[in-house]
């Protein structure tokens, strides 16, 4: 994917670059003063950026759900319910040998 800058010649063929947006994968840059102020992007790549701007927005809510059970916690307080999970289910897996022993040996298979 190409990305062309726009300079003030450029401006004067508008046509030709919205051509080029159309039939190429490419990119134009609109720079003012020598930094980057704007971009011209095919119809493609605005669905794909709207598309990508959906998914994070949904990423964050996903995140934020999965967090507000945890709200009043702070993050040592969370660590030690974690660790304390933890050893209570290393401790009930001792408590039965035999299966964890089977869950070792079904990891380990070399028949998989």
């Amino acid at each position: 994917m190409s990305h062309t800058p726009l300079n003030v010649s450029s401006r004067d063929h508008l046509s030709r670059l919205v051509d080029q947006l159309s039939r190429q994968r490419t990119r134009i840059v609109i720079e003012q003063d020598g930094e980057p102020v704007a971009a011209l992007v095919s119809n493609e790549d605005l669905r794909r950026l709207i598309q990508l701007d959906y998914e994070r927005e949904e990423h964050q809510r996903l995140l934020d759900r999965l967090r507000a059970p945890f709200t009043d916690r702070t993050p040592d307080q969370i660590e030690r319910d974690v660790a304390s999970v933890i050893a209570e289910v290393r401790a009930e897996r001792e408590k039965t040998p035999a299966l964890s022993r089977s869950r070792r040996q079904a990891n380990t298979d070399p028949g998989d």
